[in-house]
Formats: structure tokens, C-alpha cells, sequence
């Protein structure tokens, strides 16, 4: 939006087949109204949910639609949780010349969040944010908002005029118990 330039976002919300239509067509979109931005949204996510698929046709189309926009105004961006997932071809220099890599917010940062997903709540005096982002160090943003989230729903379920402290931790505690048990389930697969 800073920019003022039409964006094209992709997300794979489509049957294989269409999807891979609808990354062409989108292209070609953005070609034509070119200055623009294509934002390709969970890139990692485009193919099957195999292990390592560097040749599916997601990927492939993605590859030959940067290649043949090299020339114009477009400038693309990818978003990604598993860069290991991506075939070299397609980050490779030429294609996405700069990677950033965000790592997990440390406590201060974590503070910030939790307290930016605070603000239009009604929150008790109780609530003590420092205590909060300790126990959620190194959590993702997205882990943060869903827990001060459920505290709100915990609270809501008692009736309560604010989000305490024990919602909170509550919530908190749902959390870790749950990443406990999807990593349990994970290697007890393999």
C-alpha cells in the first residue's frame, strides 16, 4: 500500500489445476498494469505437502512466470515458513535475488507484540505483559495473537468484564501443552 503500486497477491486457495492457471493469469495481470508487486503468500505451500517436490508444476509455472517478466516493472515477493521446501531453481540468484530469514521474537520484541495485541482489549490490572512474553520467548507473532485470543474467549466463557492474568497463563499453558503433544504425535509417526 506505501507503495500506491496494484499488488497481485497469490495464495493457494484453488484446486491444483486452477491454481496453476490463476499464478499465469495473475502474471499477466500484473505485466499489464505494470508498474505493480506480485506477493506470492506461503510460496512453500503452492505444491503438494510431500517432503521435497522441486519439479511440481506449482513451482515450475512460478519459475517460467519470473523468468518471462524479467523485463517489465514487477517486482515480486515470496513469503515462505519453510524455505528448505523450496527448490533451488526457483530462489536462486536471477530469480529471488535477496532472502530474508525473520527469526522468532525475543522478549522484548515478544512484549511489544503481546501489548500491541492487547491494546483494544479490555485487559485486568493483574495482567503483567514481562511475565507473559517470558513464557512466549521465541513464539511466533501468529502463536502470540492466538493465545492473548483465547485468554479473551476464556474470559468471555466466565463472564468476565476483562482478560485476566490466569486467562492469560491459561491460555498460555493450552499452548505449550498443545505443541507438546503435535511433536509427541510427530515422532511417534516416524
Amino acid at each position: 500500500k506505501e507503495t500506491g503500486l496494484k499488488t497481485f497477491v497469490i495464495r493457494k486457495d484453488k484446486p491444483d489445476g486452477d491454481f496453476v492457471d490463476y499464478i499465469r493469469e495473475t502474471f499477466e495481470k500484473a505485466a499489464k498494469e505494470a508498474p505493480s508487486i506480485v506477493l506470492l503468500d506461503d510460496l512453500d505451500k503452492f505444491a503438494n505437502e510431500d517432503d521435497y517436490h522441486p519439479n511440481a508444476e506449482e513451482y515450475v509455472t512460478v519459475q517460467a512466470c519470473i523468468d518471462d517478466i524479467k523485463d517489465s516493472k514487477v517486482i515480486v515477493f515470496a513469503t515462505c515458513n519453510d524455505f528448505e521446501k523450496l527448490p533451488e531453481s526457483l530462489v536462486r540468484a536471477g530469480r529471488f535475488d535477496k532472502c530474508y530469514f525473520m527469526n522468532f521474537p525475543e522478549i522484548e520484541d515478544a512484549k511489544k507484540i503481546i501489548a500491541f495485541y492487547l491494546k483494544d482489549k479490555k485487559v485486568g490490572k493483574d495482567v503483567d505483559v514481562e511475565e507473559i512474553a517470558r513464557f512466549m520467548e521465541f513464539r511466533s507473532c501468529a502463536d502470540l495473537e492466538m493465545v492473548i485470543n483465547e485468554a479473551g474467549i476464556y474470559a468471555g466463557y466466565e463472564n468476565k468484564k476483562c482478560i485476566s492474568q490466569d486467562d492469560i497463563l491459561k491460555a498460555v499453558i493450552n499452548k505449550i501443552r498443545s505443541r507438546s503433544e503435535e511433536r509427541f504425535s510427530r515422532n511417534a509417526e516416524t
